[in-house]
C-alpha cells in the first residue's frame, strides 16, 4: 500500500503542477519514511559495509542533482533512511555528538535561518562589496551569516524550544491556583 501510494503521489507531482504548495506535493516522502521504518523494524539484516557504499552512493545522487523532484526521489530518501542504521561508518558519523545536537535543533534553524539570513544580507550588509572581490566578499558573509544562524538558533532552541519540550511546561506560567 505504501509503494502504491508513494508511486501515485509521485506521478501526481510529476505531471499536476498546482497553483500553491501544500502536503500533497510532499506526501510521497512522508510515505518513504514509513516504508523506511517499515522494512528496518523488519530487523532481519545486519550491519555491513555495503550499506556504507549505497548510502554514499544516494547521497551522492541526490546531491548532485542527478535525481531532483519526481518519482525516484522518494525512493532514495526511503533506501538512506532504511539503510543508514545498517551501516557501519553511516552510523557513526550521524552518531557524533556536535550532528546529533545539530539534528535536534533542525527546527529552530529551519524556522530562524531565512528571516535573519534576509536581515543580515539584506538590511545590514547591503550590496556593498567587501574588499572589492566577489569571493572575498562571498566568503566572509556566508561565514558572518552562519555564525549569525548558528548563534541565534542556538539561543532560540535552548531558551524557547527545549523547555518547551518538557510535559507540562506551559503549567509553570499559570499562577498557582490553576497548575
Amino acid at each position: 500500500i505504501l509503494l502504491s501510494v508513494i508511486l501515485a503521489f509521485g506521478f501526481f507531482n510529476e505531471f499536476v503542477h498546482t497553483p500553491f504548495r501544500s502536503l500533497l506535493n510532499y506526501f510521497q516522502y512522508f510515505m518513504a519514511g514509513f516504508l523506511a521504518l517499515d522494512f528496518y523494524l523488519d530487523k532481519k539484516q545486519q550491519k555491513s559495509h555495503w550499506y556504507d557504499l549505497i548510502c554514499f552512493m544516494v547521497m551522492f545522487i541526490m546531491y548532485t542533482g542527478i535525481v531532483r523532484y519526481g518519482v525516484l526521489l522518494p525512493f532514495l530518501i526511503f533506501f538512506l533512511l532504511w539503510l543508514s542504521p545498517l551501516s557501519i561508518w553511516w552510523e557513526r558519523l550521524l552518531s557524533l555528538k556536535w550532528i546529533t545536537i545539530i539534528g535536534g535543533m533542525c527546527y529552530s534553524i529551519y524556522m530562524l535561518h531565512h528571516p535573519l539570513m534576509a536581515l543580515f544580507l539584506n538590511r545590514i550588509t547591503g550590496n556593498e562589496m567587501i574588499g572589492g572581490n566577489l569571493w572575498l566578499d562571498f566568503g566572509i558573509k556566508l561565514i558572518a551569516v552562519l555564525a549569525l544562524v548558528f548563534l541565534c538558533s542556538t539561543a532560540y532552541f535552548v531558551l524557547v524550544e527545549r523547555p518547551c519540550m518538557k510535559k507540562d511546561w506551559y503549567k509553570k506560567f499559570l499562577p498557582l491556583k490553576y497548575r
